[in-house]
């Protein structure tokens, strides 16, 4: 009984290719050093008379002012122009 041979052909080896990735550092802005986060959302009750009417508030998304936390952030969030004043 004669022994079967392998015929010579292709033999595939699997050689995973490494990805490059690039990446770019992007500066995370929390909510209460954005320009469009508000301490305190004044509105004038009558002409001349402004009262507090909520805390904590973005302009930015949402139609109008939206509250959030100072501490989150969020993608849309632009650092507030820096007047000298630290």
């Amino acid at each position: 009984m004669a022994m079967t041979e392998i015929p010579d052909g292709m033999v595939f080896e699997y050689k995973p290719k490494l990805v490059s990735i690039e990446m770019e550092p992007t500066e995370l802005i929390k909510c209460k050093h954005c320009k469009y986060y508000l301490e305190d959302v004044f509105t004038e009750a009558c002409p001349g008379i402004p009262i507090i009417t909520g805390h904590e508030a973005c302009t930015k998304w949402g139609n109008g002012y939206v509250k959030t936390d100072p501490e989150g952030w969020c993608f849309l969030a632009e650092k507030e122009a820096d007047n000298g004043n630290a």
